[in-house]
């Protein structure tokens, strides 16, 4: 059984729209950012199914995320506030995707990683879903589902370009 990408679509508006009012959409190509920090964050699911569920944004869309998260206006908000927002928001996500894989499940608790040159790499986790979204910024986050594999590792590389 594996988390379809409809499931990821809907699961990821309803938490981005209930928890920071942001209405979002899905587009096909977020690569214009690459050159700025980046920020991800990523909690692993462990039981009847194993993987991992990853999002990853700019630095930028981060703090605006937690601005929204916790009414907070822009310039107050610090890497405490950014990690706290990106922490919960891959909860909330992971928690409502684990409904749709077999139970029982649990979950780790969420880690968060930002920087210019950092890889984040899963050995063992197969890329089964990567969903790009935008949210009237026009800059993208992605959500990436992988699947613990044996055979094909995953590694995010992110470097100023």
């Amino acid at each position: 059984m594996q988390i379809t990408e409809d499931q990821i679509v809907i699961v990821t508006k309803d938490v981005w729209n209930t928890v920071m009012g942001l209405e979002i959409k899905t587009i096909k190509n977020g690569d214009a950012e690459k050159d700025q920090k980046r920020v991800a964050s990523f909690i692993q699911i462990m039981g009847n199914w194993e993987g991992s569920i990853i999002l990853d944004c700019t630095q930028h869309l981060s703090k605006l995320f937690a601005s929204k998260m916790f009414g907070m206006p822009l310039d107050e908000i610090r890497d405490e506030e950014i990690m706290d927002a990106l922490g919960e928001l891959i909860n909330i996500v992971a928690g409502n995707l684990r409904a749709f894989l077999p139970q029982p499940c649990q979950l780790s608790l969420p880690a968060v990683i930002d920087g210019w040159d950092y890889t984040l790499s899963f050995p063992g986790g197969k890329g089964v879903n990567q969903i790009l979204f935008e949210c009237g910024t026009g800059q993208s986050f992605g959500i990436t589902i992988l699947k613990q594999s044996e055979s094909e590792p995953f590694s995010k590389v992110v470097k100023p370009t």
